[in-house]
This record gives structure tokens, sequence and C-alpha cells, in this order.
């Protein structure tokens, strides 16, 4: 076989993989608003909220630190791979607790819900793009930017959902504080 057809068959290959994983997520967050809203806190994986902040907001705002940091402080921030997949695990937790909120704040809680799956959509695109460099052996280069990325995208969504049910004025507050 030549060079350009195994090329063509390895990328024909990541596109299905994809395509079929990004089913598979659309219809889980489709099926877990049906759950009450201790069961979706419940499938909530812990995360290293205060690294993820810090990476957010470096990403966010621009400061110095975000250019001396090394990949691996970096990825220690995130919690490692580890971590980075209870990021992508908790967007459908998050996305589905936003539109758990229709029952009390239908308008805007689908308006938060709608930004909250663009972020979780932004956070999966970061992850999907660092396992391809590393299935695909692109290197190093933008890996960085791609783990901040996911934290800043994953940062939203937590803000926009604690903000959702803060302004709601729900008991619920004060638990999803503890958390997320």
């Amino acid at each position: 076989m030549t060079h350009a057809l195994m090329v063509g068959l390895l990328v024909s290959f990541v596109f299905f993989i994809a395509i079929g994983l990004w089913n598979t997520r659309a219809r889980s967050v489709r099926q877990l608003p049906m759950e009450n809203w201790s069961q979706l806190a419940a499938k909530l994986k812990p995360v290293d909220r205060k690294g993820i902040t810090v990476l957010a907001l470096d990403y966010l705002h621009f400061s110095s630190d975000e250019i001396t940091r090394s990949d691996e402080d970096i990825w220690k921030l995130v919690g490692g791979v580890e971590g980075l997949a209870r990021m992508r695990d908790n967007a459908d937790v998050l996305i589905a607790m936003a539109y758990y909120a229709c029952k009390w704040d239908s308008d805007e809680s689908i308006a938060v819900a709608e930004r909250m799956r663009r972020d979780g959509i932004a956070l999966k695109r970061a992850v999907v793009a660092l396992g391809l460099r590393k299935i695909c052996g692109y290197g190093r280069a933008g890996v960085s930017d791609y783990v901040q990325e996911a934290a800043m995208s994953y940062y939203l969504m937590m803000k926009r959902l604690l903000r959702l049910y803060e302004r709601s004025n729900n008991s619920m507050y004060k638990t999803l504080t503890k958390t997320v």
C-alpha cells in the first residue's frame, strides 16, 4: 500500500471513531435530565477546582504566568489525564443540571444550558485534539493550549451553573457549591 492510502485510511478510521463517540455522548446528555437532582450530583467526579480556575483565568486574562508554565505544571493543575477525563465526563452532568433548573426557571436555564452545551463542545474538542495528537504522534506543540482551553471551558460551565442556581434563589445552590 502506498503511504498516502495508509494515511487516508487512518484519517477515515479516526474520523468515524470520533463521530461514534460524539453520538454516544449526545445521547447520554439527553438521557441525564430524566434523573433527579441527587442522582445527577452523585454522578459528578471530583476535579481540581483550584487548578482549573488558575489555568482558566490565565487563559481568559493573559498573564505572564501563562507563558512561563511548563507542560508538566499545566497537567498537574488539571489533575493529569485522569483530571481531564473527569472534566469531560462531568460536562454532560453539568449541562443536565442546568436543564434540571427548567423546573423553576425555564427561560434563563435554557439559555444557560445552551451556553454550557457550547462550552462542553469546546472542552470535548480540546480533549479529542489532545488524543489525536497523542495517537498520530504530532508531538508536544500546542498541548498546553488544548489543556488550557479545556480548563477554561470547564471553568465557564461551573461558573454559569453556579450563577444560574444562585440567581434562582434555589436551596440547592449551597449543595451545588460544595459539589461542583
